[in-house]
């Protein structure tokens, strides 16, 4: 794997994780409130393992979507995006969407 397959690969893993940060954002919210601001029903999240819940996707799942992704994309992205026609920004911004739709399953 050369450099450049790194860093697209890293662009979509960002992509994924900064995705899954703003759709997990209500649910980092109630495990950042203290217990004395949260509802019943935040709390019982709590309690039940919301924090667990949202490390385990983060840390495990997220990276797995994106890697699946990558192993079977490519020559999508070769297909809509040949390197030779388009320059590196435009290539890491197909990147980028990939980690966004990554996160979106």
């Amino acid at each position: 794997m050369d450099l450049l397959n790194i860093n697209l690969a890293l662009v979509t893993l960002l992509g994924a994780e900064l995705s899954f940060l703003l759709v997990k954002a209500p649910e980092w919210q109630i495990t950042l409130k203290r217990k004395s601001q949260r509802t019943p029903d935040e709390q019982q999240q709590v309690d039940r393992g919301l924090l667990r819940s949202i490390l385990l996707e983060m840390f495990i799942f997220v990276p797995a979507s994106a890697g699946l992704l990558l192993l079977i994309a490519p020559s999508l992205l070769e297909w809509l995006l040949p390197t030779a026609e388009v320059g590196q920004e435009r290539l890491r911004a197909g990147h980028a969407l990939l980690g966004v739709l990554t996160s979106s399953y």
